[in-house]
Formats: structure tokens, sequence, C-alpha cells
């Protein structure tokens, strides 16, 4: 068994996870702002917006695959290889003749994003003793807060001063500043290690789920039934699979365990009801409450800080009493912050109310999702830490993926069906200021509404599991000591 690092190393390894996380952080947060130039210059406006998609599929698909390879060579290793991948990719995509070219280089950037991160999490509880883990979660998040502020002012300075390639290559010394610091910092493999050879076959079924799941949720249209039925397909052939491939890609008793289970629906209901909530805000803002675009752009403050408080708020809870504790607390705050942003918006209540909202909603977030991550932690074996961390990882991008879908497809078929079409939603989107008429109002106002009570609704939920992830714990506990 991995044992845990001396104090002064795991000061070093928090330091090192920061950045790593700072290099992730920032080019997932930076890249947006440069889309109207990489536009202008490579043209092909339509596959413009694959240029964030990609990515986000890209790290999904290395959040599952990275697991067993933690698990077999260690963090240390897939530190250093997938931080000189990322260095390789943002070379990449900054000499990019075309958007096609630009997309593949992104796509391998996602790659190296999501293996940093899964990494990162895995390397938290390798190295940090159980009690402290908790502080080293809310220091990371810290680095997201900051980006989520700073990174899209940064990318706007440097696209001022330069052109939209700069935006990749300052990328490269913020890589080598993190080389330099966690080069040797990471943990290496477990006693007791697993073979690190890929599940292809595994990894093809849960993209290929995760894609027509989506599709399922994000629209309503005749086909609808029919991916959600491919979906459960999909499901069932990769239990099949699972029982002769090892190691497989994703162990279902990872993600279907007890000591996991109610964690991860936990997780998924808390980042699914957020993200479905905060998604559009910006167009709300913009288009009914008649903000202008760096208005609208700046709303995605209120969330991030939000996180970040709540993070550092759970760590201290988790010190106090327990990480379960800290995760129904982050639950309440959640919920109450989704109440008054729903009830807000149906009012048109001052836009501070909702923003009040949107932070508690970022604190339940941000809470869950660290003390949650301690506690998951806790319950598996370091020689199981990679797969683990990055079922759960996998399970939380789903709730990003299906909040979001959910959010566009609550509000996208309401403004259709008023409207005709959903054009104006996709303006507003934009960074070009947009003049919407007045009929057009009423069709926003009650797709966001129905929206941000969907996601209230589904806070509610979350505590219930919350409490339930508690009250299994304390179970677990009591027989444990009788």
């Amino acid at each position: 068994m991995a044992s845990t690092l001396f104090a002064k190393d795991q000061r070093t390894l928090t330091v090192s996870t920061m950045s790593a996380i700072a290099v992730a952080a920032y080019n997932n947060l930076s890249v947006s702002a440069a889309l109207p130039a990489i536009g202008d210059d490579l043209g092909n406006l339509s596959l413009l917006p694959w240029i964030v998609t990609i990515e986000l599929i890209g790290s999904a698909v290395a959040v599952l695959a990275v697991g067993p390879v933690i698990d077999a060579v260690g963090t240390r290793a897939v530190f250093r290889w997938s931080l000189i991948a990322f260095a390789i990719a943002c070379t990449a995509c900054a000499l990019a003749p075309n958007l096609p070219f630009l997309i593949v280089a992104r796509g391998i950037q996602g790659l190296t994003t999501g293996a940093i991160i899964a990494n990162v999490m895995a390397a938290i509880g390798l190295g940090v003793p159980e009690a402290l883990r908790a502080r080293a979660y809310a220091a990371n998040s810290s680095v997201w807060g900051i980006m989520g502020v700073a990174g899209p002012a940064i990318a706007a300075l440097i696209l001022a001063a330069s052109n939209w390639q700069a935006i990749f290559l300052v990328n490269l010394p913020v890589a080598a500043v993190a080389g330099v610091v966690g080069w040797n910092s990471f943990p290496g493999p477990a006693e007791t290690t697993t073979s690190a050879s890929p599940d292809r076959r595994g990894l093809v079924l849960v993209v290929a789920f995760t894609l027509l799941s989506l599709g399922a949720l994000s629209t309503i249209a005749w086909w609808t039934p029919l991916a959600a039925i491919g979906s459960f397909v999909l499901v069932g052939l990769y239990v099949r699979h699972e029982r002769d491939v090892e190691p497989p890609v994703l162990r279902v008793r990872h993600i279907v365990a007890p000591q996991f289970r109610i964690l991860h629906i936990t997780a998924f209901l808390t980042i699914t009801s957020g993200v479905c909530a905060n998604t559009f805000l910006p167009v709300y803002v913009k288009g009914v409450r008649g903000a202008s675009t760096s208005e609208a752009a700046f709303t995605v403050v209120f969330l991030t800080v939000g996180w970040t408080s709540g993070a550092f708020l759970s760590s201290k809870v988790s010190e106090l009493r327990d990480g379960e504790t800290a995760v129904v607390v982050s639950s309440a705050i959640l919920a109450i912050g989704g109440t008054i942003t729903a009830i807000s918006v149906l009012l048109t209540a001052p836009l501070w109310i909702i923003f009040v909202g949107f932070s508690m909603i970022g604190m339940g977030m941000g809470g869950v999702s660290s003390a949650g991550v301690g506690v998951l932690q806790s319950n598996a074996k370091p020689s199981e830490m990679g797969r683990v961390n990055s079922a759960h990882q996998f399970v939380r991008t789903l709730g990003f993926t299906y909040g979001a879908g959910i959010g566009g497809a609550l509000l996208f078929v309401t403004v259709a069906r008023r409207l005709g079409d959903a054009d104006v939603v996709r303006d507003l989107l934009g960074d070009e200021p947009v003049t919407v008429s007045p009929d057009v109002v009423p069709a926003l106002e009650r797709g966001f509404t129905l929206s941000s009570l969907f996601a209230a609704a589904l806070t509610y939920v979350g505590v219930v599991y919350a409490l339930k992830l508690h009250h299994s714990i304390r179970l677990s506990q009591a027989e444990h000591v009788g």
C-alpha cells in the first residue's frame, strides 16, 4: 500500500497540484475570448463552436482513460507525460494553418488537460493524509476561482497586445513553471499495481453512451426516444464487456458499490442542477435585462467565486466535523441558492438578488465537490485510487454536460415554440451586440425561468441524497465499531 508523504513533501505536492490546475484552468477559460479573432483569421465560422466542444469531449475521454494508467505507473509519470503532451498540443494550436487543424489540436489539448485534472485528484489522495485532503482541494479550487476571474481578462489583454496565437503560446511558460515545480513532487505507483494496457473498446462504448445520452437530453425531437433507448443498450453492452476485460477502462463497481454510489449521485445532482441554472445566465441578462455583452460575460464571476468560497467553507467543516457533514451543509446552501434564483427570476427581482443566489449555488457546488472527493478517497484503496477518481470525475463530467444540455433544451424548445425558431438564443450566446425585439423577451424569460425552476427542484433531490450519504456512513461506522 502506498503511504502518504512527509509534511514538507505534502506542501510541495499541494503547490505542484495547484500549478498543474492553473495550466488546465487557464486553457479551459481563456480560449473563448479568442473565438471572434480565430473566426476572422481562419474562416469556417460554422465550425467555430467545435474549438470549445472538442476540448470538453477530449477531457471527458481522458478522465476515464487515464485512471488505469495512474494505477499502473503512478501520478508522477502521468504528470510528466501529460504536461509534455500539453505543451506540444499548445504549439500545434498556435501554428494551426486552418480551422480543421486547430480543432484536432484542441482535441489533443483536451486529452492532456483531462489527464492533468484526474491525475491531480489521484495525487492528493495518494500523497496527502485524509485529515488534510479537504484543505488541499480547497487550495486547488482557489486556482479555479482566480482563473475564472483573471483568465478571460488575461486573454483579453493578450489579444489587445498580440494575436490569437499568443493565447496558446502563453501556455508554454505556464507549463514550464508547473513542470519545474512538480516534476519530482507527485507520488509514484502504489506497491500493488495493475496493467496499463488500454481498454479501447470499453472507452469507445463509454464515449458513445455519453454522446448519445447527451443528444437525448439536450433537445426534444422525433429521434430523442431512440437516442435514450440506444443509451441503455450501450450501458448493457459495456456491463457485458467489462466482465471479459482486465483492466476495464471503468469498473462498474466503482460506480455502483455502496461506498461510492450515493456519493456519485449526490455529486451528479449537484453539478447538473448548478450548471443547468448557470449556463444561460448571460443570455438572460443580455436578452431580458438588457445588459451589455461585457456585463453579461461578467456574470460567470458569481458562480466561480462562490465555488471557491464553498470549497474553503467545506474544508473547515470537514476539519471540525467530517466530510459527509460538509456535503450536507453544502447541499443545503445549494438548495437555498437555487430557490432564491428561481423565485427571483420568476418575480423579475433585482439582478443583485439573482447574483446572490448564483453565488450560493457556486458555494454549494464547490463544497460538495471538494468534500465529496475527500469522502470518496477515504473509501478507496491506494492501488485503485486512479480508477476510483476517474470514475468520480467521469460522473461529474456527465453532470456538467447534462446540466448544460437540459438547461439548453428547456430554453431553446421554449423559445422555438413561441417564436418559431431559437436563433435569437444563438445570437445572444455570441460576442456581438444583439438587439432584442419586445416580442422575444417573454419567450426568453419563460425559457430561463423553466430551467431555473427545474434546477431548483433538482437541488432538493441532491439534499435528500446528501442526507442518505451521511446516514449510510454513520451506519457503516456504527457496524464497524459494533
